[in-house]
């Protein structure tokens, strides 16, 4: 037991001193809000314009004469997640993450949320007490529940809704944490185990992020590697199992998250053209598509998934469309226009204040209605969604639960149902605080009946992991759903 100990600040951490005066904060900021209204296509699609101004006009009065780049950070990025669009992301200044490399200060625990419980899925400190039977009660003496309330401020996710950013904030809780609350030297951390009585206190040490990775490299190697594409087949009720991890292709996916082993991975059309083969050489009745941690990829892979499930011609976007302003914006800030927008913006349809695609350029594969495969699967279809379900993966789950062609298991997604705002990214570094903001510039809207929601895919069938399930290691997910195929057989 620790009492009257107090977790102490780094004092050697980046910006821990240095101060921008108001005027360059202004200037950023000015720079900022510029940034996303002539960019960004989706920025009134959940939120009212004069809402999102009202949240602007506060953050200027929160303004001081002087700022640390890090607070000024704190300011804008709850306006990116108010939003409600989870491709925009903003970022504080590359030497501060840098920094976290090389240096302690970061929060050495992360988390599994279990119906909003703290618990610990992998822990880089050497106390062995801190193990998946605990559930971490408060850090430093803050809360649980006041710390997760805070973070969600920094999370992005498309639409409106805390409850689906639990899964996106267990990847990020460690860093994220440490941003916003400051690096420390050690954390006091209030805890329990889940079958005894008693509250324990303990005081960690932090660690730095390539500390996590050598970790990581010992006691979850597991974790280290998982193929993005998997088909095994289930013994009982003629079941077969699709797992998808990503929908970019290996080399992509190699190339995105710097890790070679990826690359043997192959293409994903390589992957579904065999396996539907051997679907339909085996004849199999019911198929089960797991797309949970799936934070999307390519679309046209989506749509090639769909191309073998369908039962009819179908269209996966109704349109996508452009800001009017995001070329002479980017022909003012003397950014890099690529060949994509030179091209393409002269030739496009004008509507109000957006170009319209009109079946041309690269569009061109996703506007077309899209034919069935010959080999298509005609039988039961299960998909597994959870709160890291996302882009690519989002927009598959919403067309399957728009037809009604699939039964949608599991969590709501963090994608949004109606579409996404994605594809060319414009990256700007805003001069004075360095922070760095990312916007996408394409809004896909999905050919779906209705076009009014705030939410993500919502399943039809709501399953979540128990704290029992996570402590066995068990998938109930699945497990559900082979019970609910095998009541169907019956």
């Amino acid at each position: 037991m620790i009492s009257n100990h107090r977790a102490k600040k780094l004092s050697n951490m980046l910006y821990s001193d240095e101060q921008i005066d108001k005027e360059k904060i202004t200037q950023d900021f000015l720079l900022f809000r510029e940034c996303l209204e002539s960019l960004h296509p989706s920025l009134y699609r959940y939120r009212k314009q004069d809402e999102f101004e009202e949240m602007l006009n506060k953050v200027v009065e929160s303004f001081s004469e002087e700022m640390k780049p890090i607070d000024f950070y704190k300011c804008l990025a709850p306006l990116i997640s108010f939003i409600g669009d989870g491709h925009t992301s903003i970022l504080p200044n590359s030497l501060f993450i840098e920094e976290l490399k090389n240096k302690s200060g970061v929060f050495p625990l992360k988390p599994i949320f279990v119906n909003k419980r703290f618990l610990i899925a992998q822990n880089y400190t050497k106390f062995e007490q801190l193990n998946q039977n605990c559930e971490v009660i408060s850090i430093d003496g803050i809360s649980i529940k006041e710390i997760v309330d805070s973070l969600f401020n920094y999370i992005q996710i498309d639409g409106i809704g805390n409850e689906r950013k639990y899964r996106k904030l267990e990847r990020s809780f460690h860093v994220l944490y440490t941003l916003i609350y400051g690096p420390k030297t050690e954390f006091i951390i209030e805890f329990k185990s889940l079958d005894k009585e008693g509250i324990s206190n303990i005081a960690v040490k932090s660690v730095n992020t390539e500390e996590i990775e050598q970790i990581n490299k010992i006691r979850y190697p597991e974790e280290l590697y998982k193929p993005l594409y998997n088909l095994k087949f289930h013994d009982d009720n003629n079941i077969a199992i699709i797992t998808i991890r990503s929908f970019l292709n290996g080399k992509k996916y190699a190339k995105v998250f710097k890790d070679k082993q990826y690359k043997k991975e192959g293409k994903l059309s390589k992957f579904l053209k065999q396996s539907f083969s051997l679907i339909e050489k085996k004849e199999i009745n019911n198929l089960i598509i797991d797309i949970r941690d799936n934070d999307g990829g390519k679309k046209t892979n989506s749509i090639l998934l769909y191309t073998y499930l369908s039962r009819e011609p179908f269209n996966f976007y109704k349109d996508c469309y452009i800001k009017k302003k995001c070329y002479q914006f980017l022909k003012k800030n003397k950014k890099i226009i690529d060949s994509f927008i030179v091209k393409t913006l002269p030739k496009l349809s004008i509507e109000g204040e957006y170009y319209k695609f009109d079946n041309y350029f690269f569009m061109k594969s996703l506007y077309k209605t899209h034919n069935l495969k010959s080999n298509s699967f005609t039988g039961e279809i299960y998909i597994l969604i959870n709160g890291r379900t996302f882009s690519a993966a989002g927009e598959f789950a919403a067309i399957n639960h728009n037809s009604q062609r699939a039964f949608i298991i599991g969590e709501e997604t963090s994608a949004g149902y109606l579409g996404n705002t994605a594809g060319h990214i414009v990256r700007i570094e805003l001069p004075n605080s360095k922070i760095r903001l990312f916007i996408p510039i394409l809004q896909f809207n999905n050919n779906l009946d209705s076009d009014k929601s705030n939410h993500g895919i919502i399943p039809v069938y709501k399953k979540e992991q128990t704290i029992d399930d996570f402590i066995s290691d068990k998938d109930s997910v699945l497990e559900y759903t082979l019970n609910l195929i095998a009541k169907k057989s019956l």
